[in-house]
């Protein structure tokens, strides 16, 4: 179903609605007071965290287990968080069963292909983080012989 309201300047709007019950408008409500806090806590993990890390580098304390728990933390979710739309895609129809239309799908494959920048980020913060994991060991030893 579509339906057209006209706004204030007299110009139509559509909207796609969808027939659901009160229970699963509830639930969907619900999620989506649990996920706009989460999506800014994950936003807060991604874009703080490594800043601090930089920080602490131009500070001269580029190897100590803040900066590789950080780069631990942000690496994970930046992984964890492209995979998040995937599992929405699957949820979905999970929710809304035979009322979702067949024209509303999500390429998983293609979002994938367009998000592969958050994968490799992650992936690359992972590998840093064992390397500041190997320069803290190696300070560690260093300190300790002299």
């Amino acid at each position: 179903r579509y339906k057209t309201e006209l706004d204030v300047h007299n110009k139509a709007q559509s909207a796609l609605l969808i027939p659901i019950s009160k229970k699963t408008y509830t639930t969907l409500k619900v999620i989506m007071w649990v996920i706009i806090p989460l999506l800014i806590f994950l936003s807060w993990i991604i874009f703080v965290l490594p800043i601090k890390v930089l920080l602490r580098i131009a500070l001269g304390d580029p190897f100590n287990s803040k900066n590789i728990s950080n780069l631990r933390i942000s690496g994970i979710t930046l992984i964890s968080f492209m995979l998040l739309p995937i599992l929405s895609s699957w949820l979905l129809p999970l929710f809304l069963g035979s009322r979702l239309p067949k024209e509303i799908y999500f390429p998983v494959w293609l979002y994938i292909h367009d998000i592969k920048g958050w994968l490799v980020g992650g992936l690359a913060m992972l590998i840093l983080a064992n390397a500041f994991k190997s320069g803290y060991e190696l300070q560690q030893e260093q300190d300790l012989t002299v």
